[in-house]
């Protein structure tokens, strides 16, 4: 029964790696030609396309008696199945590491820092303040912790900010905490994990942690409306990058070419405010796209889902086993 099980869930996870991987392609395809980002909705969305199956009404995603076509796919069914407890056991692994960091770091004691981020917890209405911690992290600033999560800053780079850049800062690191985005990784962490032999799902993953950094900076901005506009936001991700880069005095922090060529794309999204003309048609492009993915899947379904091909006569080209 229970190998019965693997064998349904690796049948259902190959149709929806399927349709998740076409949505991500399609999306990639729209941010290379019409130049749009996607909205942190529409990526979550697209990764939960890895997990949920959308099919054709009538249809059964488990087939109700035993096929033959089981018996040549048992192998890949139990390697899928390796796959994934060594995947679990590699994110469990970075999460105890993660959390052996916050062991080696120690709570903030200067008073303007604290005071800064209880104003930035306030101003985002975050009913819980964070504790911030001073930290050797390769990123100036981060979260860690999904439940109680802390932010840790790197205290070299904290002090060579003024107070506008620290507050730029602190409100992007709230944020991440006020939007979910722990949560959502979290879950996302189980999509790749249920999707390892998928490339592209891990693509999708990469491309929404850059969603969270912009959905982020877009909140940051519309929060420190009136205290930082988005000139003093943009030299502020350029002050980290300056931090950053590999030759200056600060141990411990260097930038990767991806870290900054992330920091280049949310410099121009936060540089470029888009009118609300723009915002209409992404969001009609991307919704036009969901919906052709989803009637993608729906037509697919037909014929990969029992009973197959579905409504058609005759008789069935899946042939049941003899006990």
């Amino acid at each position: 029964m229970q190998m019965a099980s693997l064998y349904n869930s690796f049948y259902i996870i190959l149709f929806t790696s399927l349709i998740g991987g076409v949505f991500t392609i399609v999306s990639f395809l729209i941010n290379r030609i019409f130049r749009i980002v996607l909205p942190l909705w529409a990526g979550f969305g697209g990764m939960a396309l890895y997990v949920v199956p959308v099919f054709s009404p009538g249809l059964f995603p488990v087939s109700p008696e035993r096929q033959i076509w089981v018996e040549g796919y048992k192998l890949a069914s139990v390697i899928w199945g390796c796959g994934i407890i060594l995947s679990a056991l590699c994110c469990l692994l970075r999460m105890q590491m993660g959390y052996r960091a916050i062991n080696c770091c120690r709570i903030c004691d200067e008073r303007h820092i604290n005071s800064i981020c209880v104003q930035c917890a306030v101003a985002a209405k975050l009913k819980n303040i964070p504790t911030v911690y001073f930290g050797g992290l390769d990123d100036p600033a981060c979260v860690i912790g999904v439940v109680h999560p802390k932010i840790i800053l790197n205290k070299k780079v904290a002090a060579r900010l003024s107070e506008v850049q620290l507050t730029a800062v602190l409100e992007h690191e709230i944020m991440h905490i006020k939007r979910g985005h722990m949560v959502l990784g979290r879950i996302n962490d189980v999509i790749c994990i249920l999707n390892w032999f998928n490339p592209i799902a891990w693509a999708a993953k990469r491309e929404f942690d850059v969603l969270c950094e912009i959905d982020c900076d877009r909140s940051a901005l519309s929060v420190l409306r009136g205290k930082i506009d988005h000139k003093e936001y943009a030299l502020t991700m350029l002050r980290l990058l300056e931090l950053s880069a590999v030759g200056v005095s600060v141990s411990g922090v260097s930038l990767s070419v991806s870290g900054f060529l992330l920091t280049k794309r949310r410099m121009v999204l936060v540089m470029n405010n888009r009118s609300a003309l723009y915002r209409i048609f992404s969001t009609l492009i991307l919704l036009t796209a969901v919906i052709l993915v989803i009637c993608f899947s729906v037509k697919v379904s037909r014929g990969y889902f029992y009973p197959y091909p579905a409504y058609s006569k005759g008789t069935e080209y899946s042939q049941a086993v003899q006990p």
